[in-house]
Parts: structure tokens; sequence; C-alpha cells
């Protein structure tokens, strides 16, 4: 699978610059504000979950907030949204939770030139029996034990 990526620069670099800052504090304030709208929505909705006309708009709203979650898990991962490594690490993981997904950490680069992830270096740890992938992509599957002799 042939896939384009543009390549031409869309914004000057000086009016990106300013966004790719990263910043501790403004950070931490946004995904504790998330997290917080995450957990009282949760609280509201158990409370709440026998009366329908309340229950439904609550988890309207649940469901927004937890989409959203997302987007620092993602930003967290690429190590773009705190300052440290710590930060990022710490907020990947708890942006992670309500998916059930234990983040790796990927440069922005992987974006890019996703034909090359493998060669992308993961920079977390993988536990040594962490099962490794069995196949490669374009590699075909062998055939069924039972059709191998007709």
């Amino acid at each position: 699978m042939d896939e384009q990526f543009e390549t031409r620069k869309l914004i000057p670099p000086t009016a990106l610059r300013p966004l790719l800052v990263r910043r501790t504090w403004p950070s931490a304030l946004r995904l504790t504000l998330h997290f917080a709208a995450f957990l009282c929505l949760m609280v509201l909705l158990a409370r709440h979950a026998t009366q329908v006309w309340l229950a439904l708009p609550l988890a309207v709203a649940l469901a927004w907030v937890w989409s959203g979650l997302f987007a620092p898990f993602h930003e967290c991962t690429h190590r773009t949204a705190f300052r440290t490594p710590r930060g990022n690490r710490l907020g990947a993981w708890l942006s992670g939770i309500p998916f059930g997904m234990a983040p790796l950490e990927f440069p922005v680069r992987s974006h890019r030139a996703p034909t090359s992830a493998p060669s992308v270096p993961q920079t977390i740890s993988v536990p040594a029996n962490f099962p490794a992938p069995v196949k490669e992509r374009n590699q075909r599957l062998p055939e069924h034990p039972a059709k191998a002799g007709t």
C-alpha cells in the first residue's frame, strides 16, 4: 500500500514555533480538569442511572469527555504534551487507563512515514515476556494443516 503524504510546508515555521513549545503546568492543569470532568460525570451517571431523563444526557456528555481523553494520550505518547519525559509518561499512563491502553512512546516522525514504523525505536522498554509479532505485514499466513495435505 503506497500512500503519499503532503510534504509542502503549509504553515510558516515562525507561526508554528510558538505552538510547539512544551509547558508542564498548563498541560497538567488541562489534564487535571479533563480527568475531574471525566470522574464527575462517571459518578453522576452511576448515581442517576435509573433516571433515564438524566442518565441519557450524562452518558452523552461522558462519551464526549471520554473521547477527548484520547488527545492527551496521543500527545503524551509522542512526548509533546509536557516538558519533561516523566510528565509525558505519567500523562500517557493516566489518560490511557480509561481506554485500557498501555502507552509506548513514539517520535512525532512516526506520523510522517507510517510504513517505517518497525524502524522507529520504542523509548519505553517492553517486558521480556511481551509477545513479539508473529508475522510481518506482507507475509502470507501458512495454510491450515487440514488443507495442506489435500
